[in-house]
């Protein structure tokens, strides 16, 4: 999922700025009434990872809506190289609604992918968004 969009990533890395061990977590359904096994997950995680790391941790959670026994377990993955297209419904009481979906340009196995397989996606997140390879390219270009 598109870390640039998400407000709960937004303040999860809010915490990690002060040197807090975050997470986001994500049940990924707009509709879910019943959020007990996506806690369940989250606990999990939360024990696998942040609480035994020496150093602060930044991660996104993602946990498909699935029924347990269908959960096929959780592993890290990359974050999907995805953008958000939007689509404006129709004006409601003098009101527009923005909605959309992701469209994704990857075909590795990135968070996407494994929430659409069943498997809660953890991704661990940095702050240092720098492309390192195109500063190197324009330093070149610079000197």
């Amino acid at each position: 999922m598109s870390v640039y969009y998400s407000g709960t990533v937004g303040a999860a890395r809010e915490s990690f700025f002060t040197g807090i061990s975050s997470m986001a977590v994500s049940l990924c359904d707009h509709e879910a009434t019943d959020f007990s096994f996506a806690a369940d997950v989250a606990v999990e995680v939360f024990e696998s990872f942040l609480l035994k790391s020496k150093e602060p941790l930044l991660l996104n959670v993602n946990i498909p809506q699935v029924p347990p026994k269908k959960h096929k377990g959780i592993i890290c993955v990359k974050q999907a190289a995805s953008v958000f297209v939007e689509e404006y419904a129709e004006p409601k009481k003098g009101f527009f609604s923005l909605s959309g979906f992701m469209k994704t340009k990857d075909v590795d196995l990135n968070d996407e992918s494994a929430i659409q397989k069943g498997f809660t996606a953890v991704t661990p997140l940095s702050i240092d968004e720098t492309d390192y390879a195109m500063m190197e390219r324009m330093k070149e270009t610079l000197l």
